[in-house]
């Protein structure tokens, strides 16, 4: 018997890089110059990089401001704003903020560069006793939640996270030659007030996370699917990473079940780059092989991987008492649509794929949540 877990058929989160996902806030990390950034954990620089292209995530409601503040992106829009992180439980981190201030200090800018020393949750009872070793007289928060750390990817380590004059993230875990060279590039940069009173447009504003478009049907509120589990496998194991996962239940004696699989082909082939198709029978492999020889077929009639299931464990679990019947599954392990195979249109599957793009952004913005994870 070959038992996956749904997170493992599905691709571990934590294995899934941000580049699956075509998004400007990767690209515009993979334009920084290499060298200018900190040597870090992966996760770490994951959690960092999601947030580069995107407006500044807002300070938390329940930041402490100890010195220089409270301040807001209003207040700031305009400046290039550094926001170094620190613990008053880590020397080293202390020595990245009175770095980064001489540096902010040597750029001779005024006000066009403020430097905001962001306390990790992480000793912040202490906090306030240890300020006056930071060599910084400019803003210091406390992040008691983690709330705001979470926002920006910061975690343990010190890092920092730049911010230009649009209020639009820019680079995060610079090291110093990188900080160096970054500050007086954003500072050259003309500011482009908004218009006053100007409103996002509606159509600007993301899709609501996991909500396949037009299916209307919230993540939230989608039945989550069986545990996976076959006996066999008789073609190769696919690698559903990132993908939107269909189970096709059938079986050789199943006349509907064979006369779906030319659409089903055809899907598989179709969406290949986002969909992985898995047939399962409740045949034995003996069962199926006489089965289609008796239809003059072969496995590589199937354009894509086939397994078996005996004991029909996810058919029972789902209540599926006829076949051929499908389910589409998103990464998160919810179904987003079931029925027979011949009633999945093309349109209908690309609307599951667009929003599995949402459900994976989503899936990875929650394990990015480090200090809301460690509080549970």
């Amino acid at each position: 018997m070959i038992r996956m877990p749904a997170h493992t058929l599905a691709g571990s989160v934590l294995g899934w890089s941000v580049a699956l996902i075509a998004s400007g806030a990767m690209a515009a990390a993979d334009d920084v110059d290499r060298r200018w950034l900190e040597s870090m954990p992966e996760k770490d620089r994951d959690c960092l990089d999601r947030t580069i292209g995107q407006s500044a995530p807002a300070f938390a409601s329940d930041l402490r401001w100890i010195a220089g503040g409270p301040l807001d992106g209003n207040a700031l829009r305009g400046r290039v704003v550094v926001i170094q992180s620190w613990s008053s439980r880590a020397s080293n981190s202390q020595r990245e903020v009175a770095h980064a201030a001489s540096l902010v200090r040597s750029l001779e800018s005024g006000e066009e560069v403020v430097l905001v020393a962001l306390h990790t949750p992480e000793g912040a009872g202490n906090a306030e006793r240890v300020v006056e070793r930071l060599g910084h007289d400019g803003p210091v928060a406390v992040d008691p939640s983690g709330a705001t750390c979470d926002a920006f990817g910061i975690y343990k380590r010190p890092v920092n996270v730049v911010v230009d004059r649009q209020g639009v993230v820019r680079y995060a875990g610079l090291n110093w030659r990188g900080l160096e060279q970054a500050l007086p590039a954003l500072i050259s940069e003309p500011f482009d007030p908004p218009a006053s009173g100007s409103k996002p447009s509606p159509t600007d504003a993301p899709p609501k996370a996991g909500t396949p478009a037009g299916s209307g049907v919230p993540a939230a509120e989608r039945p989550p699917a069986p545990e996976f589990v076959v006996s066999d496998w008789l073609s190769a194991r696919p690698n559903a990473t990132g993908k939107v996962v269909i189970i096709d239940f059938w079986a050789t004696w199943c006349q509907p079940c064979i006369q779906s699989l030319p659409h089903m082909n055809q899907l598989a082939d179709r969406f290949r780059d986002d969909v992985v198709v898995i047939g399962v029978t409740s045949e034995r492999p003996e069962a199926v092989h006489a089965g289609l020889n008796r239809l003059d077929m072969t496995l590589n009639d199937f354009h894509y991987s086939v397994a078996t299931d005996p004991k029909a464990r996810m058919q029972k679990a789902l209540g599926v008492t006829g076949i051929p019947h499908i389910i589409v599954v998103t990464s998160d392990w919810t179904i987003a649509w079931k029925g027979h195979p011949t009633a999945l249109t093309a349109d209908r599957l690309e609307q599951v794929v667009v929003g599995n793009r949402a459900v994976i952004t989503a899936m990875e913005d929650a394990q990015c949540r480090r200090w809301a994870l460690d509080a549970r």
